[in-house]
């Protein structure tokens, strides 16, 4: 191979995806390719016309602009153009014109069909089926070459004692004697044989679960016969858990529910029993051990020393190859643990509530999807008074406040920065009774003025931390209220809108759909938001209860209001730039930096700057979806 073949190799194989081939096929591809030099303004295709090659730019500029003018890439050294016209043998549906004198290499459509059809690695590059390719960049960020798999490991594998369990009709004595001698804290219990027929499908079957803190409460503290019946003390119809559950599900589960037993169950028959000592056996820093901290703390002091635990959960996390749907719903756990430590630390000092009330969580702790970057939303659902209209007496007003000036506060200490829109408990415009709620939620869905479509992007985002019973019956009504309202899903649809995402890279920086460049890729504006407001679209649209945003996605598939492939490419798009964002945060916590939302994009690999554009690419696709679906020209 002579010297300018040998630099034509190189230079490929600098080059992704060019660097996936083999050695041998870059080793002859060389000598099949020529050279063509464009002047600065050279129209290279033009949409409509097929393409005599596929284009690699090997030094220039050239842009790519759609059948309307619109900047739709920019192709910069390395990069290839001509690609689906070459691919499909049709048309270009886009005009190629050189932004600066140009040099490009150019293979036949011929060639680069064989290359597609003989190396599938190289050819996922340019598959159209976006989810999948997404999927298969979340996996290449991912860090398996550390061996920490742990999160991935099924209970089946972990979980590897015979359970220990007694029928219903066992005495609390002999049940409590059989824990002592078996060493353990918790007893499963399963349902009596009976008649032989009975005894094939029921005997065996789990029916409850007793703890030790059972046999304290109701035998030593209570004076429950300990000639009773097992089953009169037990918890019944407990949470389990599929022995083929990862063991991130199990740790999620017990954070959620405040639990440190999990009964594992195949077929209704328990095989194991899962407990928190098991999960943090598996892993040095485990946030179930934090939750634990966290609900045992007794003052602010040793609140904030407990969640302060959390950076390096999550920088563990990222390591152990944790998803970021999977993060995020940790994160929250501990935010939500921290609310309801913060809540009974001022109950403590303030006295019992006058009326009953409800914690709401709003935005991304709403969500489920909380960063260590985001800040505080949140509000309080109160019990009506004896006259509804009036709201509370002054007194009970003043407790309240007090109450969310207490907890807002601690939770900044903890290190979730106050809100800066002031959506917080703390404000009295979001402290109010449930009648009052229900006003302005009818408000904001019937008079949707861009005042109301502002707040409701939050507070339909509402998730109760105590006090489900009041706030679960008015979100139903609220949800049955949105699906179909076309007026206020148009709104919300066009506040979708104008989250406009960024093309992708060149040259070190962040292009927008102007030309223009920057140095910053602000990953939450940039990404997650456009998703997060077409996710919530589609599922008001539905009148669906769901808030967490991959869930909403794909329970909106179900209904039809959106496509699968769509949701799938969505949740994809939403997974790689949440990692991007976890791993960003962990390195930022690592270096000592407080944590933010705004990455270098010199920092990125090319294969993530790939990823990304797809990303992007897949977020204008489902924003142009969503304003054709409510007409949003005609929309005023």
């Amino acid at each position: 191979m002579n010297v300018e073949l040998t630099g034509i190799r190189d230079f490929l194989a600098a080059h992704h995806p060019f660097d996936l081939l083999p050695s041998a096929v870059l080793d002859a591809l060389p000598g099949r390719l020529t050279s063509r030099y464009f002047r600065r303004g050279t129209v290279i295709l033009s949409a409509g016309r097929p393409t005599e090659a596929v284009y690699i730019l090997r030094s220039g500029a050239v842009d790519i602009t759609d059948a309307n003018g619109v900047l739709a890439d920019r192709c910069g050294e390395g990069g290839a153009f001509g690609i689906s016209s070459a691919r499909d043998d049709g048309p270009s549906r886009f005009t190629m014109t050189a932004l600066e004198d140009s040099l490009a290499l150019l293979m036949t459509p011929e060639d680069f069909r064989g290359l597609l059809s003989a190396h599938p690695t190289f050819a996922r590059f340019f598959d159209e089926q976006s989810a999948e390719r997404l999927r298969a960049a979340v996996e290449a960020l991912r860090v398996p070459g550390t061996g920490h798999e742990v999160l991935r490991t099924p209970l089946r594998g972990i979980v590897t004692r015979a359970p220990v369990s007694v029928d219903e009709d066992t005495a609390i004595r002999t049940a409590a004697r059989l824990m002592t001698e078996r060493r353990v804290s918790a007893l499963l219990v399963t349902q009596p044989g009976g008649d032989a027929r009975a005894a094939e499908e029921t005997s065996g079957v789990l029916s409850g679960i007793v703890t030790d803190r059972d046999m304290r409460r109701l035998v030593v503290g209570e004076g429950m016969p300990v000639e009773s019946p097992v089953s009169s003390i037990m918890t019944p119809h407990p949470i389990t858990i599929d022995p083929d559950a990862p063991a991130v599900e199990a740790m999620l589960t017990m954070m959620q529910r405040g639990f440190h037993h999990l009964p594992v169950v195949e077929h209704g028959r328990p095989i194991g029993m899962v407990t928190s000592g098991d999960i943090m056996r598996l892993q040095q820093a485990n946030p179930v051990a934090i939750v634990g901290a966290i609900v045992a703390c007794q003052d602010l002091d040793g609140l904030i020393a407990a969640r302060s635990r959390l950076p390096g959960v999550v920088r563990e996390l990222v390591r152990q190859d944790a998803t970021a749907a999977e993060i995020g719903r940790i994160v929250t756990a501990v935010g939500d643990a921290v609310t309801r430590t913060l809540l009974r630390l001022a109950e403590a000092e303030l006295g019992p509530a006058p009326v009953p009330y409800a914690w709401v969580a709003l935005g991304s702790q709403g969500r489920l999807e909380l960063g260590l970057s985001s800040d505080q939303d949140n509000a309080l659902v109160l019990a009506d008074g004896p006259d509804p209209e009036a709201g509370l007496d002054p007194a009970a007003d003043a407790w309240f406040a007090e109450l969310a000036d207490r907890v807002t506060a601690g939770l900044a200490a903890c290190g979730h920065p106050l809100c800066p829109g002031d959506m917080m408990a703390s404000n009295p415009a979001w402290r109010l009774t449930r009648s009052q709620w229900r006003q302005v939620f009818a408000r904001w869905i019937d008079e949707p003025d861009s005042a109301a479509v502002l707040h409701a992007d939050t507070f339909f985002d509402m998730r109760a931390i105590t006090g489900g019973d009041l706030v679960d019956p008015m979100l139903a009504a609220v949800h049955r209220a949105t699906a179909g309202n076309q007026l206020f899903l148009a709104r919300l649809a066009r506040e979708a809108v104008s989250w406009v995402p960024p093309i992708g890279f060149f040259r070190g920086f962040v292009l927008d759909r102007a030309g223009q460049g920057s140095r910053g890729l602000d990953l939450k504006a940039g990404g997650i938001a456009p998703i997060v407001q077409i996710a919530r679209v589609h599922a008001l649209a539905a009148g669906l209860p769901e808030v967490n945003t991959a869930a909403r996605l794909s329970a909106a598939a179900a209904t039809g209001t959106i496509s699968r492939r769509r949701a799938d490419d969505l949740r994809g798009a939403y997974e790689l730039i949440g990692h991007l964002r976890h791993r960003h945060h962990s390195e930022q916590t690592e270096r000592g930096e407080a944590a933010d939302n705004v990455i270098d994009p010199a920092t990125l690999a090319t294969i993530d700057q790939h990823s990304l554009r797809d990303a992007f690419r897949i977020i204008k696709e489902a924003e142009q979806e969503l304003a054709f679906t409510y007409r949003l020209h005609a929309v005023s």
